[in-house]
């Protein structure tokens, strides 16, 4: 159960079938998620703290320096969470509702809830907020969907964070996935002290979200300006690889025929995939997306469900999070040229 949504968890998504999920357990409720939808579901159960005992001898011990956190839902039903130390604050979930939609206001854009949910048996919790217009932004003809996630837990493996991210989260998965991503913004509050108080500052942070867009559209615009020889898109693709390679400890003579498949795959849809002419170096990047998205990368005899599974979350994911980064920080350059000879070799 990858997704970590148990029976007391839930996760909730607007009507409509962009909202949909991978793991086909979502909630629609609507055209937004409300507050009342949140409650109603039992999102925001109430986190309580209880002492800690051991028992000795036939005899009760009370932990001094230790708390048990305990949630309890809406129907009075309550189920244990973790053992913290003495110093941990609660945030409850509603806390962190309360702080986004506070944040949210006098922002200058549209924003819309696209998922939020309880994962773990009520361990963590999460909120999606699509910003922007609903399709995201636009650079080059295409369109990106950009979020901000809100995402705690109650269990120790998380503080509450709030980050800018190109990942909706509908499980533990993309949860994980998002938290580990490039960030442009990024807005921890740690459970000790006046967690509360902290929370209240998000507002001022977020006010930086817009200009993290806008750093992330300039990137691909610059891309898009790059112009690349037909000839030369090879070499640009097999550098990434030579990159892996190297990071791995590995030195290269020549490409494997599985790496040199993946390098032609690229290659191929960078000139004649969706939208794609070869020509610029943002076709090399929408040659990589598309080739970990829908392509070869995901399997050759994967079925389309578990393609679409694997560019959500999976290997195909951080593949394409990795060639974006490769290609952003200009070091195919001298990669490329590396690759060459190898490429000759195979």
């Amino acid at each position: 159960m990858s997704h970590e949504i148990t029976n007391i968890d839930s996760v909730l998504v607007p009507e409509g079938n962009e909202y949909r999920a991978w793991h086909g357990l979502e909630i629609p409720v609507g055209d937004r998620i409300t507050l009342g939808d949140v409650r109603e579901h039992g999102l925001h159960p109430r986190i309580v703290e209880g002492t800690v005992t051991a028992g000795i001898g036939g005899k009760q011990v009370t932990l001094k320096d230790y708390k048990s956190l305990v949630a309890i839902t809406n129907r009075g039903a309550m189920h244990p969470l973790h053992i913290s130390g003495n110093r941990y604050s609660i945030i409850q979930n509603e806390d962190v509702w309360r702080t986004m939609s506070t944040a949210f206001q006098g922002v200058d854009m549209d924003y819309k809830l696209t998922c939020v949910g309880t994962l773990c048996g009520l361990r963590r919790y999460f909120i999606s907020v699509a910003i922007g217009d609903t399709n995201g932004f636009e650079v080059n003809g295409d369109r990106f969907h950009g979020n901000i996630n809100f995402v705690t837990s109650h269990d120790g493996s998380l503080a509450f964070r709030a980050y800018d991210s190109l990942t909706r989260i509908v499980c533990n998965n993309t949860l994980n996935w998002s938290v580990a991503g490039n960030k442009n913004l990024d807005f921890k509050v740690y459970h000790k002290g006046d967690a509360t108080a902290h929370c209240d500052k998000l507002g001022d942070y977020l006010n930086a979200v817009l200009h993290g867009r806008v750093v992330f559209t300039e990137a691909m615009e610059a891309l898009a300006a790059i112009q690349v020889a037909d000839t030369d898109i090879e070499a640009v693709v097999g550098g990434y690889f030579l990159n892996k390679a190297h990071d791995r400890g590995e030195k290269l003579e020549q490409f494997s025929t599985r790496t040199l498949n993946q390098v032609q795959g690229i290659a191929t849809l960078a000139r004649s995939g969706v939208g794609n002419s070869g020509r610029t170096m943002y076709d090399v990047f929408n040659g990589a997306t598309q080739y970990y998205t829908s392509g070869d990368g995901v399997g050759i005899t994967t079925t389309a469900g578990r393609k679409a599974f694997s560019s959500e979350f999976g290997t195909a994911a951080d593949r394409k999070a990795e060639f974006t980064r490769y290609l952003i920080k200009g070091s195919y350059e001298t990669a490329a040229e590396e690759a060459r000879p190898l490429l000759l070799a195979s």
